[in-house]
């Protein structure tokens, strides 16, 4: 994944990033979030899943990088 708002369309199973906050656009959606003042009941509400959250093998060239992500999680 190349960045966060990927990372959050795989953890919570969205069709796009924008159906997180109901933003009209991506550039909207990191307004939105940052003006969101109850994001842990947005996430709740998607179903965030933690171990989804950057938990995929990085592309070549990178793929020789182990990904220990599964450590960090509680």
């Amino acid at each position: 994944m190349k960045n966060i708002e990927d990372e959050l369309i795989r953890a919570m199973g969205l069709k796009n990033i924008e159906e997180l906050l109901h933003s009209k656009s991506k550039k909207d959606f990191k307004r939105d979030m940052l003006k969101e003042r109850n994001l842990k009941s947005k996430f709740e509400l998607h179903h965030f899943d933690i171990q989804k959250l950057w938990a995929m093998n990085p592309a070549t060239p990178f793929d020789k990088i182990t990904n220990l992500s599964k450590k960090i999680k509680l």
